[in-house]
């Protein structure tokens, strides 16, 4: 049994994304299979799937915002984020197989950076809008954030700087 956690607490509701173990749903890939808790409570049940699926390699994930407000979980075919104000869920455009293309996720300025292989995501936490920014010809093979900037190393060696 896996027993890592991910947690953030924003007044007073804490969130907590539990590994508890893995899952080979074919033999190209293995998944992390998680669970979220909130004040301690079991709660898959506020999701559509009921089931958390993660990506093996989560050394580019940022689990909270810089104010502990937002929770990310970038599950397998439809990745989503939580306001813990609220505790409303948002979810991202569906993505097939999405855990094979996720690289990594980070949050600067009420925003949540999503990088995946053949493009990048931009969410405006204050106005829950997403913008998808895709690459056609050359896929992301690595990024590097630093606050404002992310630069998204391309598969033709090149790279590409985004300003937030």
């Amino acid at each position: 049994m896996i027993d890592k956690k991910f947690s953030a607490t924003y007044k007073n509701t804490e969130a907590i994304l539990h590994i508890i173990d893995y899952d080979e749903p074919n033999n190209v890939r293995s998944l992390w299979q998680a669970n979220l808790y909130l004040n301690n409570e079991l709660r898959n049940d506020i999701l559509k799937n009921k089931e958390i699926y993660l990506n093996f390699n989560l050394d580019h994930f940022c689990f909270a915002s810089e104010d502990n407000r937002y929770v990310f979980i970038p599950d397998e075919g439809e990745s989503f984020y939580i306001d813990l104000s609220t505790l409303l869920v948002f979810y991202l455009p569906y993505e097939d197989l999405s855990t094979l293309i996720f690289l990594g996720n980070y949050f600067y300025n009420n925003q949540l950076v999503v990088v995946h292989r053949d493009k990048y995501i931009l969410v405006n936490l204050n106005t829950k809008q997403s913008q998808i920014i895709n690459f056609k010809e050359n896929k992301i093979v690595d990024f590097n954030s630093n606050n404002e900037k992310v630069s998204l190393k391309l598969s033709d060696l090149s790279t590409e700087v985004i300003t937030l």
